[in-house]
């Protein structure tokens, strides 16, 4: 199923489980589509299937899954089929209804040849009816695994035949697997025959086996098919065997059937045929009458046997035909399913590649917004760097001047001191006039006034302490 529709109804109806119920009604393929109540049990899903898909009320109610199938668990809830046990990928519950067919009637008559007559009437009545009442009796059982049987008996001889091959490269496999048919037994052997063995010569080692001798077979009337393909009595089976057996096959499958002259066993032999028209009524030779005794006794039926193994076959062409039919059916079935499951995982696919695509443009877009933001950083840091070098600059040209500041700030209270001192030793009585000379004296050299060049020292350098010391002491 599509899936978008399948999250639709899911999302519609939570609390109910799509179910897919396959069936063969009347040997035609039918597809029903429900909606189950996950408060359901199986037991009941299984009758509420039976009541909504009428022909399969003599048939049995499988889940299908991975191309196999599980048996419905009663004991459990629809709820509880709503999971990937039961499920298939598509979040679709598919069931399958198996109809017991009458082939499957006559295969089981074959099996249990042995058992008495009464067992295998009841058990072909309880095929018959509901499945509730039919319960997997020996009968079945051992039909079922004679079928596993045998095909693990031919994948054996297969590998059998191969490692045969390799062991004897001077020995070809034969393989005769012939079902029962008139005029000839069922023939189910394995040979391994030299390379240079004439057609001939393996014809006499048929006839020769005491598991092909048979009252009624007409080796002188037998045709020796090999691949399906008439040989000479000349041959050399070695021959045969390169050109018609390919390199990966396990043997040559011989094949045997009556000759076309040979039509004992066939109805139209024992017709009455008109004699042939002659040209002229003198070229008729005179005849003897017949007596009406010759008469009645001159036409011959065939045999009671001849006429069971004429039903025998056709029974068995008519089986082969009905179980050909329902092999194509089972074939068709999975092939749609395959292809379904083909559809979500290309679905699945381009929701992925789409994630990545997303994906991938996301880290792209984001590694070019990383590089953007890597190169900003790159060039904030080297402006810090630059900013630091001239910070630290600033620093150790204001350390300097803080250095030179202290220095003159030494000098002056230096200079004060002297002056202090001198002014200290000056006499009380000293003339007025050298006092006033002394005095403006004392004050150009506090104000900072060179007597000697006429220029001032301490006062330019007081004007520049005053102007720097704010921004060092800030």
């Amino acid at each position: 199923m599509d899936p978008a529709k399948v999250q639709e109804l899911r999302k519609n109806e939570p609390n109910r489980l799509p179910v897919v119920v396959y069936s063969f009604p009347g040997g035609k393929k039918s597809r029903k589509k429900l909606m189950v109540s996950h408060d359901m049990t199986a037991g009941d899903f299984v009758k509420f299937v039976r009541q909504q898909c009428p022909w399969a009320a003599d048939g049995n109610v499988w889940i299908k899954k991975s191309g196999g199938r599980l048996k419905v668990p009663e004991h459990l809830l629809v709820k509880d089929l709503d999971s990937l046990k039961y499920k298939a990928a598509d979040d679709v519950l598919y069931v399958e209804v198996l109809e017991v067919l009458e082939v499957e009637v006559q295969r089981i008559q074959r099996t249990t040849a042995s058992e008495p007559q009464e067992e295998i009437d009841m058990s072909m009545s309880k095929m018959s009816t509901s499945v509730q009442e039919f319960k997997m009796n020996a009968a079945d059982l051992g039909a079922t695994q004679q079928v596993m049987k045998v095909t693990r008996g031919s994948r054996r001889v297969l590998e059998q035949a191969l490692e045969m091959c390799v062991k004897h490269p001077n020995h070809v496999p034969v393989l005769v697997n012939q079902p029962e048919s008139p005029g000839l037994p069922r023939i189910r052997q394995n040979y391994t025959v030299p390379r240079d063995m004439k057609v001939r010569n393996l014809r006499k080692v048929l006839l020769q086996d005491k598991k092909l001798q048979g009252p009624d077979t007409p080796w002188d009337k037998v045709k020796m098919l090999m691949a399906g393909n008439e040989v000479q009595e000349d041959q050399c089976m070695g021959d045969i065997y390169d050109s018609m057996v390919d390199p990966d096959d396990g043997g040559l499958q011989l094949h045997l059937e009556l000759d076309e002259s040979f039509e004992s066993f066939e109805p139209s032999a024992f017709l009455l045929k008109p004699p042939e028209p002659f040209e002229t009524l003198e070229d008729q030779p005179c005849q003897p009458a017949e007596s009406a005794e010759s008469k009645a006794t001159a036409f011959k039926g065939p045999s009671f046997e001849e006429v069971k193994h004429l039903q025998m076959a056709l029974a068995e062409a008519a089986e082969a035909e009905k179980l050909r039919e329902r092999l194509r059916q089972q074939a068709e079935i999975q092939i749609e399913e395959l292809q379904q499951e083909n559809e979500i995982c290309q679905s699945e696919l381009r929701q992925e590649m789409e994630a990545r695509l997303t994906l991938e443009s996301q880290v792209q877009v984001r590694q070019v917004e990383l590089q953007s933001q890597v190169k900003t950083l790159s060039a904030a840091q080297f402006a810090l760097s630059q900013s630091l070098e001239e910070t630290s600059a600033a620093q150790q040209k204001n350390l300097l001047l803080e250095e030179r500041i202290l220095a003159l700030e030494a000098q002056l209270q230096a200079v004060e001191k002297a002056e202090l001192a001198e002014l200290a030793e000056l006499p009380d009585e000293a003339p007025e006039e050298d006092q006033d000379d002394q005095g403006d004296m004392a004050a150009m050299v506090m104000v900072g006034w060179d007597p000697e060049t006429g220029r001032p020292v301490i006062s330019e350098e007081c004007s520049q302490i005053q102007v720097l010391a704010p921004s060092v002491r800030g």
